[in-house]
């Protein structure tokens, strides 16, 4: 059975604000994101169990070329709700344990 994925505004907000950085950075990136979000879509609408719990019922899915994960939960039914679509925390050079730079500006999505 393939699930119809739900994207709740809060992670439409997060994708459209982390689509213009990555065009601003570069021309082309941010078409390039949303087109790997889509794909992870994807993936969890035809396999949404195949996906780690990181906390309760919330699941993860992570991008293949970008430091995001998409979150979302199963519902009951043909819907899984997706929480947010959220940049994962990596370590930067000479940064916190948190990831982020030293004077603890981010200065990505």
């Amino acid at each position: 059975m393939t699930r119809t994925l739900i994207v709740r505004p809060e992670a439409e907000a997060d994708l459209a604000a982390s689509k213009l950085w990555y065009e601003e950075q570069h021309e082309g990136l941010g078409a390039r994101f949303l087109g790997e979000v889509d794909a992870t879509f994807r993936r969890i609408e035809s396999s949404p169990m195949a996906f780690s719990f990181v906390r309760g019922r919330l699941r993860r899915a992570l991008l293949r070329r970008f430091p995001f994960g998409v979150f979302y939960v199963l519902t009951a039914g043909t819907s899984s709700s997706l929480r947010c679509c959220m940049r994962l925390a990596i370590r930067v050079s000479g940064g916190n344990a948190r990831g982020l730079p030293a004077n603890n500006r981010w200065r990505g999505p």
